[in-house]
């Protein structure tokens, strides 16, 4: 293959090093960008990198901090990451490391590690007070047993952890245990 610094476009390449990227070249030229980064290694040329940030900003020239939305400015008038859900969580900005990010993250209807890289990047830090106390064993269900009992089916709610549990207090002499369904957890833990 012929080595692209041969090409009749090499010198409006070398033109535009510097204000493009690899990429960008690449498809504008209509050739690898490898193969214009061994031509510029070949050839001794030096470039500058493109510059930070996404380039449909750069390609468009940004915006004018004065027309953003402040809910959408990051910490220094940035505008969030095209593509993210960092919108979604503007609205609550005010609430991080002051709640639980899962609080956070079900008003914002984004997962925990959303609102978790989300207060990472802002420099926010996380929520310190007190600790949600999880205690195995406390879930009660409600759960529809079904007996037969003499040819009859008789039915009923009991109040149980688990499946077992709930066929286990069942005790009907002669009656023999048709089906159990769970209903629901209970909403109120002190009933039962």
């Amino acid at each position: 293959m012929r080595r692209i610094e041969t090409y009749d476009f090499w010198r409006e390449l070398l033109s535009l090093k510097d204000d493009l990227s690899l990429r960008e070249l690449a498809e504008r030229f209509n050739v690898t960008p490898g193969a214009i980064s061994a031509a510029f290694k070949r050839t001794g040329t030096a470039r500058l990198p493109a510059p930070p940030g996404p380039r449909a900003l750069r390609q468009r020239g940004g915006f004018p901090d004065d027309e953003i939305e402040i809910s959408f400015r990051g910490p220094v008038g940035d505008l969030v990451r095209p593509g993210s859900k960092d919108h979604l969580l503007a609205p609550w900005r005010g609430d991080l490391g002051r709640v639980p990010d899962a609080e956070v993250a079900e008003r914002a209807g984004v997962s925990v590690r959303t609102v978790a890289s989300f207060r990472a990047r802002n420099a926010i830090p996380g929520y310190t007070g007190p600790r949600r106390v999880r205690r195995d064993g406390d879930e009660r269900h409600a759960w529809r047993i079904v007996i037969r009992h003499e040819g009859n089916d008789r039915e009923g709610v009991v109040l149980a952890e688990t499946l077992a549990e709930a066929a286990a207090q069942v005790q009907l002499p002669g009656g023999r245990l048709v089906s159990v369904t769970w209903l629901g957890e209970l909403l109120s833990p002190a009933a039962g």
